[in-house]
């Protein structure tokens, strides 16, 4: 007994066991008095507590307010974790296909209109001196060349060591290339030796109608670019769709797993709670043979419990001081 935080006396009072649980300490407390202790039971502050992890289970009091208070904690920071990491993720994912639409679809349809340019500026370049090769100069015209040749060839290098290779298209654009190239090269070489009709020839025999065919397969190959774009686009778009049907389907979970948690926590305490305030208000009126019969095995359980051992206290000290008041009456009828 407590006055404020004064211990001022110490009282007990002495409840009923129920019978399994007197049954089960008799068995235990005779194999401990037998052996010493018990194989799966210890004694803590006078309790037998089980061992083990089924121990830790039975203690855990899943149906208890304190589990259900922290799985509600739980749950929300689950929901938040998991709606948070999907929105990540969907930011990452979206991140690298715009990377790859920008690398497959941007870069590589620039690469082949820059290529198809350097190759019209080579033959725009080396027409007119092949027409009239003597009013041209021949240093000028091979350095313009050389550089719009390697600048193409760069451009084609980085190209086609992509994923492309495998392509049919750029196969084929990498064999006529290769044919163009050879013949700007003899055409230049014809014309530094002067020999007109060669350069005549190798220009509009091999360097001409390849300059087509290249055009004609760089359409093709940008329209595949384009196309494949066209499949990224579709599938960050059904991606997106997946994600948000992903993430309304998480809220809908989390909605109805919050609201379940909230309806058992709330009937919970609303129902001890109106046993407390029934047993309380029985023992106010007087009433000490009222009980309450529901009986949970949590925090307002014990609550439940206390009040009950209240009235079971209060029972007694009215039946003491019955006794002594028949005492009294009989010691002063005498």
């Amino acid at each position: 007994m407590r006055d404020g935080e004064r211990i001022v006396g110490y009282t007990s009072v002495r409840r009923k066991a129920a019978a399994n649980a007197v049954a089960r300490a008799e068995k235990i407390y005779a194999e401990i008095r037998e052996k010493g202790k018990s194989r799966h039971y210890g004694l803590s502050q006078g309790t037998l507590r089980r061992k083990g992890l089924t121990g830790i289970l039975a203690r855990l009091q899943l149906t208890s307010l304190k589990a259900k208070l922290t799985s509600m904690v739980v749950a929300s920071l689950l929901l938040l974790v998991l709606a948070g990491g999907l929105g990540v993720y969907a930011l990452m994912v979206s991140g690298e296909r715009l990377e790859t639409l920008n690398r497959s679809g941007l870069g590589e349809v620039a690469s082949p209109q820059h290529i198809e340019r350097y190759i019209g500026q080579t033959v725009e370049t080396l027409e007119p001196v092949v027409r009239n090769p003597r009013q041209a100069d021949l240093d000028a015209i091979n350095a313009e060349i050389s550089q719009y040749v390697e600048a193409m060839q760069g451009l084609w290098t980085d190209y086609y060591v992509d994923e492309t290779a495998a392509v049919e298209a750029t196969q084929r654009f990498n064999s006529a290339l290769a044919t163009w190239s050879t013949g700007v090269n003899t055409t230049l070489v014809a014309i530094q030796e002067g020999n007109g009709f060669a350069a005549f020839e190798a220009f509009n025999d091999i360097v001409v109608p390849t300059t087509q065919t290249l055009r004609e397969i760089n359409s093709t190959l940008v329209e595949q670019v384009r196309a494949d774009a066209e499949v990224l686009v579709s599938q960050a778009q059904s991606g997106r769709q997946q994600m948000l049907l992903a993430q309304l389907a998480l809220l809908a979970v989390g909605f109805l797993v919050m609201i379940g948690l909230s309806i058992m926590t709330m009937r919970s305490v609303f129902r001890s709670l109106s046993g407390a305030r029934y047993i309380t208000f029985q023992i106010a009126a007087g009433n000490l043979a009222a009980r309450e019969r529901r009986q949970t095995n949590d925090e307002l359980g014990e609550l439940l419990y206390s009040l009950d051992t209240m009235r079971f206290s209060l029972s007694s000290i009215v039946g003491m001081l019955k006794v002594a008041s028949r005492w009294l009456r009989r010691r002063s009828s005498r």
